[in-house]
């Protein structure tokens, strides 16, 4: 995504440039800064959701088994099967 910011203008030409940037460089440091923008807000908004979404489950199921079953093994204790043969 931030080298988007480079190979824009450097395949492109002198005429395809926004307006009121007057130069390729200067086009391609503006352009990596809404590359960075966008970098920065998929990154909150993932961290964001993705908390809510783990903190919905936490509240209808739990996102840990108990401790008695993280004792025993969850092959057992949820499978009723056994993993390994001791």
């Amino acid at each position: 995504t931030f080298l988007v910011a480079i190979f824009a203008y450097t395949m492109g030409g002198v005429q395809d440039l926004p307006k009121g940037i007057t130069s390729v460089g200067e086009a391609i440091v503006h352009q990596m800064g809404v590359q960075l923008l966008g970098i920065a807000v998929t990154l909150v908004w993932s961290a964001v959701l993705t908390w809510i979404i783990l903190k919905l489950i936490d509240l209808g199921m739990g996102l840990r088994v108990r401790e008695e079953e993280e004792t025993e093994g969850l092959d057992h204790a949820q499978h009723n099967e056994s993993g390994y043969i001791f």
